[in-house]
Formats: structure tokens, C-alpha cells, sequence
């Protein structure tokens, strides 16, 4: 996975045999630089910060390894790569519900747009230079890439940490409410009630 996504950076940004060892070796010193000392365990915030702080070293090392033509063709890259992100998730998430709904092709494109919409939110949300330290990202991480789906869970379980287990449990759930509420309000006024009811 990773030797494929160094050759399409390579593709894309015509990056030399020795630009490509360069980006390599940065990405594997900005990795050690952050790595918590004799493995020890890293709050869950913790975690979230040193991933945004790798990304945002990477981003600022990059600068000397790309010539100006190729740090506009990375940006451009990533901004490719974030609305595919934002397009798949955002197919994914209609689809577990047009499995379960009859939806129109007018009620289906309009709740596509919304979902499109609400996952732009989320990504914009996000600390600067994250999307560059997860697995998901345009670079080649390795192993040390932060799982992208688990980011927004590992955001609001740190809001519990060090609490009692049975309350952040209770957190947990009281959040997996709120989600449940929100999209019944991102489709209210698209779906009929009998439609709601489906949902």
C-alpha cells in the first residue's frame, strides 16, 4: 500500500528517485521525533495532538524537499484526496439507508448533498495537519498512521477520560444519541413521516 501510494506521488508530482528517498526518510525522523519514550501507553488526547503535531512537522519539511510547481501539485493532491474522503463516506453512510428506505432519485441526490455537506464540516473541523498522519493520507505512513475512522470516536472518548468506566459508557451512548438525533434532522424536511418512520 505504501510503496503504491509513493508511486502515485511520484506520478503526480514528477518527484525525483532522490526526492522520494528524502520524503521518506522525513516522514520515518518526524514518526520517531513524536514516538513516546520506551513505548510507554499515550492518553487518547495525547495521541490526537501528537498525530496533528506530525503532520503539521511533515507538511512544514515537505517545503524543502518540493519545488514550488510540485508543493502546488501536493495541495492539489489533497484536496483531491479530501473530497474523495468526504465523496465515499458520504455514499457509504446513503447507502445503509437506501437499503432500508424508498427514496426517490430526487430525495436520494438531495440527502447525498447534505451528507457531502455535513462530512466537509467534520474534515474542515479537524486540527491542521491531521489528515496528513492517518492512513488515509495522500503519503506514505506505515504502520504508525493513525486509523482515520477511529478519529472522531478517540475525539470524544478522550471528553471521558479518567472518568469512572460506567460513565463514560454512559457518555458514549448519550453520544450515539445525539448522532441518531442529527440525522433525523439532516432528512426531516426531505423525507415524508412515513419515510422518517423507515429511518
Amino acid at each position: 500500500k505504501d510503496e503504491a501510494k509513493m508511486l502515485r506521488l511520484a506520478e503526480a508530482l514528477n518527484l525525483t528517485k532522490e526526492q522520494q528517498d528524502a520524503i521518506l526518510k522525513m516522514i520515518a525522523a518526524a514518526q520517531a521525533a513524536i514516538a513516546p519514550a520506551n513505548g510507554a501507553p499515550v492518553e487518547l488526547s495525547a495521541n490526537l495532538t501528537n498525530a496533528a503535531t506530525l503532520g503539521g512537522n511533515i507538511e512544514k519539511s515537505l517545503d524543502g524537499i518540493l519545488s514550488p510547481e510540485q508543493a502546488k501539485a501536493f495541495q492539489e493532491l489533497r484536496k483531491r484526496s479530501d473530497q474523495n474522503q468526504i465523496e465515499a463516506t458520504a455514499q457509504k453512510q446513503l447507502s445503509s439507508y437506501t437499503e432500508q428506505m424508498d427514496l426517490t432519485p430526487e430525495q436520494r441526490e438531495k440527502a447525498l448533498e447534505r451528507l457531502r455537506d455535513s462530512e466537509a464540516e467534520k474534515l474542515a473541523s479537524r486540527p491542521a495537519g491531521l489528515s496528513l498522519a492517518l492512513d488515509t493520507s495522500v503519503l506514505p505512513m506505515g504502520t504508525a498512521a493513525m486509523n482515520s475512522h477511529s478519529v472522531e470516536l478517540m475525539t470524544r472518548l478522550s471528553d471521558s477520560t479518567g472518568q469512572d468506566p460506567v460513565e463514560a459508557q454512559r457518555i458514549h451512548m448519550e453520544n450515539q444519541r445525539i448522532d441518531l438525533d442529527n440525522q433525523l434532522e439532516l432528512y426531516k424536511d426531505i423525507l415524508s413521516p412515513a419515510q422518517q418512520a423507515q429511518l
